[in-house]
């Protein structure tokens, strides 16, 4: 089988093809943004500019409990282990921002960007990523092109950030978090539908 569904055919639809060329460019695309480390990644609000990361969206545990390694230095150090015992690597970056999870190559453990600024609370988001990863036979460069898959993913790990603040009673971090997951996932819709609009004109060429 090809992945496609078709069985030692070799051949596909014009629509397949679209989409499977589509997929692997993009793949490509997440490889070498990785390996470049990180130009810009909207979810965790991060920006690397000559090497240097700047805070330029939300960690909203991060304005009321401060950094990870003040806050939870034990739950930290237990993630961090976890991390190491997938094959994730972690690369830390001295100036301020928070983190990010960047899948590097199809089939392989990704790289977590960190900062010592990150809350626990945004740990817990991009481990979270980590372990649908590798749940999904590390092919998160695929995925963030996969409009239902990278919902679901972001689902999952805003859940940890809100059932955190719930469990500390801040009902108000929750729905910070809440507000913040539900723009993510419209910026993902969007995308979507401006990524197929545009294939879509393509295929009538």
């Amino acid at each position: 089988m090809d992945g496609l569904g078709n069985i030692g055919t070799g051949k596909y639809t014009p629509a397949q093809k679209i989409s499977k060329t589509v997929a692997e460019v993009k793949a490509k695309e997440s490889e070498i943004l990785a390996q470049r480390r990180l130009t810009y990644d909207a979810k965790r609000g991060i920006m690397l500019s000559t090497g240097k990361f700047y805070k330029v969206g939300d960690d909203p545990m991060f304005d009321v409990f401060g950094r990870a390694e003040e806050s939870n230095p034990k739950e930290l150090e237990e993630l961090k282990h976890q991390m190491a015992e997938i094959g994730v690597n972690i690369v830390y970056h001295e100036d301020g921002g928070t983190l990010a999870y960047q899948g590097i190559k199809l089939g392989e453990p990704g790289t977590i960007s960190a900062t010592k600024t990150a809350s626990y609370s945004a740990w817990l988001h991009e481990c979270q990523h980590a372990f649908d990863d590798k749940e999904a036979g590390w092919n998160s460069c695929y995925a963030a092109w996969d409009a239902d898959e990278h919902i679901r993913r972001e689902m999952r790990a805003y859940q940890k950030e809100i059932d955190l603040a719930n469990s500390l009673g801040r009902n108000d971090i929750a729905d910070k978090l809440i507000s913040l997951r539900d723009k993510e996932i419209s910026d993902i819709k969007k995308r979507d539908e401006m990524y197929a609009e545009i294939f879509k004109n393509d295929s009538n060429d």
